[in-house]
């Protein structure tokens, strides 16, 4: 069984869930809001790893279909930026935190776009799926 669906599902909600208690620290002013922030996005960083190390093995059956190079290649590149996106964010949030200066705004501004990213890399990525049937194997 191809591990790469099994693995996508939360590193596409987690960084939405990420940006959600984000915004609610900016209304409420609760610090563990930008913490549970800061540790989901954290999580979803992990999984979004796992997920792209996994869909290397299923790229294979994928480039087996006619004509779905490019949509293959827009979901890589999605993906990618997500990944390299996130760890560069995390980087900057956490050292921020760790000096007890995050600035909540520019940490919002950071997770807004990358969910935005991410829910593109998903949708892309269910396009491949549900409209080619790309990884599918019929018995």
């Amino acid at each position: 069984m191809p591990l790469h669906p099994v693995l996508v599902h939360y590193p596409i909600a987690l960084p939405v869930q990420s940006t959600i208690f984000q915004a609610l620290y900016l209304i409420f002013k609760h610090t563990r809001l930008s913490k549970a922030a800061l540790i989901t996005w954290t999580t979803a960083l992990v999984g979004a790893v796992a997920a792209a190390l996994t869909a290397t093995a299923q790229e294979k059956t994928v480039l087996l279909l006619d004509g779905l190079n490019d949509l293959l290649a827009v979901h890589e590149r999605m993906a990618n930026l997500t990944i390299f996106g996130s760890l560069a964010g995390l980087f900057y949030a956490l050292a921020s935190f760790r000096r007890n200066n995050l600035n909540p705004w520019i940490f919002f501004a950071i997770l807004l776009p990358l969910s935005g990213i991410v829910i593109g890399t998903g949708h892309y990525g269910g396009q491949l799926v549900y409209l080619h049937s790309a990884g599918i194997t019929v018995q």
